[in-house]
């Protein structure tokens, strides 16, 4: 746009400055030929006017030169070609490469044209005169300038309408977001709301059989439903915590390979529930500083993760390094993987991979987000790897123990 905006400038301002050269070639060719008829000169003048450059022209009469007509006869044919610059001229003798007479003419102006002053005759041959427009430099540049100024309107209003159009869009997004996180809370709570409540009118029901023995199964599952809804909702907490940054960090030296031990240990047998397999490679291990219990928590984030976006039996993989000053755990998976487009957002607040309608991946989106936070309040970093169809790979890099 800008550069159609600035091509259609120039080249008015070309076709303008051809114009107005055309027209004061005009004016020049006419006067010379009328002071050649008011001496009564015959004979015709070919090309009398040559542009010396953008504003200065000078004009062959090869004749006697009365500057009295010949003010009369430049503001006339200047007029006549709507040329409304003011303008200078003056009479040379080529003979002694001097000025022999000149005046200034004002036509931009809207003052009356006075009564021309009685000029002296020039009696010599060989005499040609300039004409000088020295206004024509101010308009060019300003004519300039308010291509500039167009150019520099038009990109402010262009990078106006972008900024406009870049916030609709992240509110089109947050929208969206909003949207998707209302709808998986709802999914999510209602669920384990709707079973309580059939459990709870099941112990209700005063002709309810069974015995103490179904009294503890349906208590059992109103417990287990609560306990899920609490977790829900402490995520939520959570990631609310951290980022009002009222989350205090206990920082304190530990074996990073023990502490992943510890999450294995408790994640290993839902792991087998689903059919999946973890396989664990902690030999090389480090010191790190860090909070214990976040650690834990980022580490129930991703293995959890891992098992959502994974096919029937999946398979993961947690490995512990050490490199220079920092040291690692890396959580790998076999399952559906990332596309370029969701990686750059997978850690945002709330956002989940698009699957229309459907809940099958239970979540609030907030467990990487929450990931990122804690990492960065641990002054490490998280690093993401993925192929969609491939699997993903989320490494934690901690600093260790100085």
């Amino acid at each position: 746009m800008l550069t159609t905006q600035a091509f259609w400038l120039v080249r008015a301002l070309t076709l303008q400055e051809k114009e107005f050269s055309q027209s004061v070639h005009m004016a020049l060719k006419e006067t010379a030929q009328e002071i050649r008829a008011f001496n009564g000169t015959e004979g015709p003048l070919i090309d009398p006017v040559d542009q010396l450059s953008d504003n200065y022209y000078i004009v062959m009469v090869n004749d006697v030169i009365d500057a009295n007509a010949l003010e009369i006869f430049l503001t006339r044919n200047m007029q006549a070609r709507n040329v409304q610059e003011d303008f200078e001229y003056g009479v040379y003798d080529c003979n002694n490469e001097q000025l022999a007479y000149g005046n200034y003419v004002a036509l931009a102006t809207d003052a009356v044209a006075a009564e021309p002053t009685e000029l002296p005759r020039l009696d010599k041959d060989n005499y040609y005169f300039g004409v000088l427009f020295p206004q024509k430099q101010a308009s060019l540049t300003g004519q300039t300038a308010l291509i500039v100024g167009g150019a520099v309107l038009t990109l402010l209003v262009v990078g106006f309408f972008g900024y406009t159009l870049v916030i609709m869009t992240r509110q089109r997004r947050l929208s969206e977001v909003q949207r998707d996180f209302i709808n998986n809370m709802t999914h999510e709570f209602k669920t384990p709301l709707s079973t309580m409540a059939i459990s709870s009118a099941v112990l209700k029901d005063p002709d309810m059989k069974g015995g103490m023995a179904r009294v503890h199964n349906y208590a059992g599952i109103i417990s287990e439903e609560a306990n899920r809804l609490l977790s829900q909702v402490d995520r939520v907490l959570q990631v609310a915590r951290t980022d009002r940054g009222t989350e205090r960090l206990r920082l304190e030296p530990i074996i990073l390979a023990d502490t992943v031990q510890e999450v294995l240990d408790q994640h290993a047998p839902v792991l087998e529930e689903n059919g999946g397999r973890l396989e664990a490679d902690l030999t090389e291990s480090c010191i790190i500083l860090a909070d214990s219990l976040h650690v834990k928590n980022m580490l129930f984030n991703l293995l959890d993760n891992a098992m959502k976006y994974s096919d029937d039996s999946p398979k993961i993989t947690i490995t512990t390094g050490c490199e220079g000053k920092r040291g690692w755990v890396r959580v790998s998976d076999e399952g559906l993987g990332l596309s370029s487009k969701d990686q750059k957002r997978i850690f945002d607040r709330f956002y989940r991979v698009p699957t229309g309608n459907l809940h099958d991946v239970k979540g609030f989106g907030l467990g990487l987000t929450y990931v990122k936070r804690m990492m960065q309040r641990h002054h490490g970093d998280v690093k993401l790897e993925s192929e969609l169809g491939q699997g993903s790979s989320f490494t934690l890099i901690f600093p260790k123990q100085r």
